[in-house]
């Protein structure tokens, strides 16, 4: 909350006046959003699931597929081969659905994002100056005690 200075007014004893340092404030503010724009990064990086990579898989059946095209002669034998690649495919899209039906893949990096955006704000309110409560018996003339309001004098017009 920052350093606080107090001292006594020497008139009155039991007034007293205080002054916040706000350099430290300031300073804490800056690291401690520097801290969070690290744990975000490294929660965004670091928390990231671990999705298998089929390109390999994809890369052999197109080159497969370009080695058996060549050597087609008409439409018939291209049908055969189109044939092939798409049984090829079907069964990479079998193996890719078995693989995510069996690997609990969960990205848990939301929830952490949302416990930092938490603890920043968190940060905000412990570090926000509020403004002091007034002490009773203090000698401040703006604070006379409950104003009441006045109605207006005359005669009330209805409509």
């Amino acid at each position: 909350m920052g350093f606080v200075n107090c001292q006594i007014n020497r008139k009155n004893l039991t007034q007293y006046q205080c002054e916040r340092n706000d350099d430290f404030v300031t300073l804490l503010r800056r690291f401690g959003a520097v801290a969070l724009l690290v744990a975000a990064i490294a929660v965004w990086f670091g928390m990231a699931p671990d999705v298998p990579n089929h390109a390999s898989g994809i890369a052999g059946i197109e080159a497969i597929n370009d080695s058996n095209n060549a050597r087609t002669e008409g439409a018939p034998q291209q049908t055969v081969v189109n044939g092939w690649t798409t049984i090829d495919y079907l069964q990479l899209l079998a193996e890719q659905s078995d693989e995510m039906a069996s690997a609990s893949v969960r990205d848990d990096r939301p929830g952490a994002m949302l416990g930092l955006c938490v603890a920043g704000i968190a940060l905000l309110a412990l570090t926000t100056r509020t403004a002091a409560p007034a002490r009773p018996g203090s000698s401040d003339d703006s604070e006379t005690g409950p104003s009441t309001v006045n109605p207006p004098a005359g005669p009330v017009e209805s409509s």
